[in-house]
């Protein structure tokens, strides 16, 4: 598994290099880069149901 902060190239280049990995977006830079985009009346809301996705038990769940 390779955790990437989402620069498209890195993640093109693991396709390259590491063709059998697996490649996931680090959850932090995900979330700084979601909460950069809400309002400030939103932002706990959107914070809690972006956290709900990452902290749910399987696929479906989330």
């Amino acid at each position: 598994m390779i955790i990437t902060d989402g620069c498209e190239g890195l993640a093109a280049a693991i396709q390259t290099v590491y063709p059998h990995a697996q490649h996931q977006r680090c959850w932090v830079h995900k979330m700084r880069n979601i909460l950069e985009q809400v309002r400030k009346p939103d932002y706990d809301t959107v914070k809690a149901d972006a956290q709900a996705i990452y902290r749910a038990e399987n696929r479906k769940a989330a």
